[in-house]
């Protein structure tokens, strides 16, 4: 009995003495696996090689599915076992084809199907740990070599081979954990490896809840496209909840819209700044993404209140709207916003009327924070319904000029008594009243910009802030009529921690403590930013600064008031240009002659007089 039967210590099953196994389902008791093999050799070549251990029933060379290469592999199935053994058991020369010395190994079920996929990796036992061969080679592969084989001469392409293929004894959700923190690049690279690797990268898309492309395509010309989108989101846009286009939306057009719609029914928060979406677009969004609570549309040059409508009218949950920098919003729209909303901003949209924002007044009851800067269209009437109906109003924004704004309306705004953030930045119709006024009601200001309203806010206004006992940010930027005494004061109430005061030729050193000699830093933590930062279109005093073009000296207006006639045009071209203190003498001055053959007239005028040698010398 012992003697005519063989025992495989590896699957635990008893064979027949003719070496066949009916209960072997892939023939592993007859096939051998074959690496090493020359790329130039064909499947009837290897077949006949074989041939001298015994016949050969089946021979397979693994080939690349695309390009339907040679991968250095094969499997040859032998008609008995103890072919396979004679070619286990073959010498190196006998084992030469080619040019090259082939290694052979027996071939064992592949771990794809050993190991169910998605199966709990703690019912599972491990696998077997890579066999160490003399050399100190490590032979693994898709499959498992039985015994210990020597490897004597391995290339380096084998040992790549043997070490990509360590990666494939993890898990199944190992990987998939693994392939879940790569980038969006590397995760679509992935499934481009194997079989294996494109169904579990696939499988582990869902744990991507956030799709963002920043700092992915290089260049202008290389960016999102619709096609690609589509692709991305077909893998993973069942489970995204956040979307943002925003950082390559040039190369998109209005079919993004559908592949977001027909792909993401879950989305909480949509960010299509800068893409070509239309009203026809954020109807099907509205229709397919019921869930959105935040959107975010900047820039649009294509959407208009029909369009919003669809949208408020469709999703119903929004609590963040940003469609700032929208020329084409009036507010007919507003009838159908969500009375969900909590923020909404409305920037630079200039067409925005006083019926607009009476229909967010009466249906965003619950509204914190409010961004109408720029809104030129904005009049008082707007002001009276925000300060009577947003009364848990916390942040405005009112930057700007507005010409049908006065003074008396924005003193309304001291009727919101929880607005913690105001800036009323560049508005020609503050005044220190205003500033009473917001200091007086709005006494839980931490946040505060007048930067620019330099016409009619002098240090009264500013001393009014005092009674604001958690202002923290300050900005009193371009304030030619403020002095040291408003700085002071502030210093020393309230919880003060930023004050920015660029270009305030009222504020000396003795009101700020600017010099180092006059700091005491040994017992706080003060930093000082002596940058200048300042902007000169911005300055008080830039029409004083700017000379007219037209204008004519005083010495020259008072020669014609004597000499009761025109004078005669002075050419610049023949005035002497010199640096500021320097002094005319013999040597320096310029010979007019010398011009008088040049084309262009103003060449020098207002350049430095050492261009007159550089001139010279040319």
């Amino acid at each position: 009995m012992e003697e005519n039967t063989d025992i495989n210590l590896s699957s635990g099953k008893v064979e027949s003495p003719s070496g066949r196994d009916d209960g072997d389902k892939f023939n592993l008791q007859r096939k051998i696996f074959v690496g090493n093999i020359s790329y130039r050799v064909k499947q009837h070549q290897l077949t006949k090689h074989f041939s001298q251990f015994g016949t050969v029933d089946y021979c397979y060379v693994v080939k690349d599915h695309l390009k339907k290469w040679s991968r250095g592999i094969a499997f040859v199935t032998f008609q008995d076992k103890k072919s396979m053994t004679r070619a286990l058991q073959a010498t190196d020369e006998e084992l030469m084809l080619d040019g090259r010395l082939m290694r052979v190994a027996p071939a064992e079920e592949s771990k794809r199907v050993s190991y169910s996929e998605g199966a709990n990796w703690q019912t599972r036992l491990p696998p077997s740990l890579p066999t160490q061969t003399q050399d100190g080679d490590t032979c693994e592969s898709d499959f498992h070599c039985s015994e210990q084989v020597t490897l004597p001469n391995v290339s380096h392409l084998e040992l790549d081979a043997c070490g990509e293929c360590a990666i494939q004894r993890l898990y199944d959700d190992s990987l998939m954990l693994i392939f879940s923190f790569l980038s969006v690049k590397e995760h679509v690279r992935v499934e481009r490896v194997c079989r294996r690797w494109r169904h579990l990268a696939q499988k582990s898309w869902n744990r991507q809840h956030k799709l963002q492309f920043r700092h992915m395509f290089k260049g202008f010309i290389k960016g999102l496209t619709d096609s690609i989108l589509n692709s991305l989101l077909q893998r993973c846009g069942v489970y995204l909840r956040a979307l943002d286009l925003s950082a390559s939306p040039q190369l998109l057009s209005d079919l993004c819209a559908d592949s977001i719609g027909a792909n993401c029914p879950n989305l909480t928060e949509l960010n299509v700044s800068g893409a070509s979406v239309t009203d026809v677009s954020l109807r099907t969004i509205a229709q397919a993404c019921p869930k959105l609570r935040g959107f975010i549309q900047e820039r649009s040059f294509y959407v208009g209140d029909k369009g919003l409508t669809s949208l408020f009218q469709g999703c119903q949950s929004l609590e963040h709207v940003d469609v700032q920098n929208n020329a084409g919003i009036v507010g007919d729209c507003f009838h159908s916003l969500p009375t969900t909303v909590k923020y909404l901003n409305l920037d630079h949209c200039t067409k925005l009327s006083d019926l607009g924002l009476r229909k967010i007044c009466l249906r965003c009851k619950h509204l914190t924070e409010l961004y109408i800067s720029h809104c030129k269209s904005v009049t008082d009437q707007s002001l009276i319904n925000i300060t009577q109906n947003l009364k848990r109003l916390k942040v405005l924004h009112m930057e700007g000029s507005y010409s049908q704004i006065t003074s008396s309306g924005l003193k309304k705004i001291g009727q919101l008594i929880f607005l913690k953030e105001l800036s009323l930045s560049q508005n020609s119709a503050v005044d220190d009243g205003v500033l009473v006024q917001c200091a007086v009601g709005c006494s839980n200001l931490t946040n505060f910009d007048i930067s620019g309203c330099y016409k009619h806010v002098t240090d009264l206004g500013i001393q009014a802030l005092t009674r604001c006992s958690d202002l923290s940010y300050l900005n009193i930027s371009y304030l030619s009529h403020v002095s040291d005494s408003c700085v002071e004061a502030l210093a020393t109430s309230g919880k003060l921690q930023s004050l920015v005061a660029r270009t305030c030729s009222g504020i000396t050193d003795r009101g700020t403590s600017a010099e180092p000699e006059h700091l005491d830093t040994s017992r706080s933590s003060v930093t000082i930013n002596m940058y200048n930062l300042s902007m000169p279109h911005l300055k008080a005093d830039r029409e004083i600064m700017l000379r007219p073009a037209d204008s004519s000296s005083e010495e020259e207006e008072e020669k014609e008031e004597e000499g009761g006639g025109q004078s005669e045009p002075v050419s610049l071209c023949h005035q002497s240009v010199m640096a500021a203190g320097a002094e005319i003498t013999s040597d320096n001055e310029w010979d007019v002659n010398e011009l008088d053959g040049f084309e262009c007239d103003d060449y020098l005028i207002g350049d430095d007089p050492l261009e007159e040698e550089r001139w010279s010398l040319s």
